[in-house]
């Protein structure tokens, strides 16, 4: 099982128009609601693939009760705390005239200390063992950015394997617990080590540093281009299979759900990387916040195309 947790989820909303116009009325012919947050998409993805996974977060109001709702439709079970805040919604515009998207994410609903307190005894004193435990997003106004590090130190003394997908201070402070995963993407490493990284040999020695200071496994998306897989004994490459994109929301998140999917089920890193590649991809062929279906992850799995950089070639930075 693949229990993930959702601190900053959100109801995401998407609005189609025709053309959208400025300081006109613009009319949506289309509108798609669906439960969001990077965490709880890993779950929808898990779920789709036929795994078992349980959603846990916060969430609050009419808002929350629509994501929670919704994810029990999809036969998702969840273990959310409550909180007196309304769960925030984010809001993505879809021009058909142009193929454009904007999205707009709210910053979340503030946090009382109680309210992060309860989440943080919860996961504590939680007795399931998961064979995964995903910390997957922002971090809500009120609790503290290193929030990640304290609850991936705990579930490590459990001895339980976990998973870090975040940005900026999360990330940084998150790494420093030694998460068994880790997910960026190029502009997050990027942020992460202070300076532009050109190139694969940049990109992977970045990722080598993460490795260096306890981290197992690197899965690093370069959006269209590549992806990899970094390890202390493997680094593989993924090139994406071509596809005629309408959406990346999701994307990075459907690859890690993939590969944790796999790596859970006693798959090889390659191949875990492969089925990451194919979640990812087959998700950026949904328009807006739609994720992958298993049927399209099958079609472009063997397109997936791999490589094995050897480990003298990995290490030059």
């Amino acid at each position: 099982m693949i229990a993930t947790v959702t601190l900053n989820p959100s109801l995401d909303k998407m609005l189609t128009v025709d053309a959208l116009v400025a300081d006109d009325t613009n009319r949506a012919v289309a509108v798609r609601l669906d439960p969001g947050g990077k965490g709880i998409n890993v779950s929808r993805v898990v779920r789709e693939f036929g795994g078992q996974t349980l959603a846990m977060g916060l969430l609050g109001g009419h808002n929350g009760e629509l994501v929670k709702h919704a994810l029990t439709d999809e036969g998702i079970s969840t273990d959310f705390n409550w909180i007196d805040g309304e769960t925030r919604e984010n809001l993505i515009l879809a021009d058909k005239r142009t193929g454009e998207q904007y999205r707009i994410n709210a910053p979340g609903p503030y946090v009382r200390v109680e309210e992060g307190d309860r989440i943080k005894r919860k996961l504590s004193g939680w007795d399931r063992r998961p064979d995964f435990i995903v910390f997957s997003g922002s971090v809500p106004p009120g609790m503290a950015k290193e929030i990640y590090q304290e609850l991936i130190a705990d579930a490590r003394t459990k001895g339980l394997k976990t998973a870090l997908d975040a940005d900026g201070t999360a990330l940084r402070a998150g790494v420093a617990a030694k998460p068994t995963v880790v997910k960026p993407n190029r502009y997050e490493l990027e942020r992460y080590v202070g300076h532009e990284l050109k190139g694969e040999v940049a990109l992977v020695g970045a990722s080598q540093e993460l490795i260096r200071e306890g981290v197992e496994l690197v899965i690093l998306s370069d959006g269209p281009h590549a992806a990899y897989a970094i390890s202390a004994a493997e680094v593989w490459v993924a090139t994406p299979p071509r596809i005629e994109a309408q959406s990346a929301v999701g994307a990075g998140d459907s690859m890690l759900g993939g590969v944790i999917w796999r790596l859970t089920g006693g798959a090889s890193l390659q191949e875990a990387l492969a089925w990451g590649v194919a979640a990812g991809a087959a998700t950026a062929m949904t328009p807006g916040t739609e994720l992958c279906h298993l049927r399209d992850v099958k079609m472009l799995l063997e397109q997936v195309q791999l490589r094995r950089l050897e480990a003298v070639d990995a290490s030059r930075v």
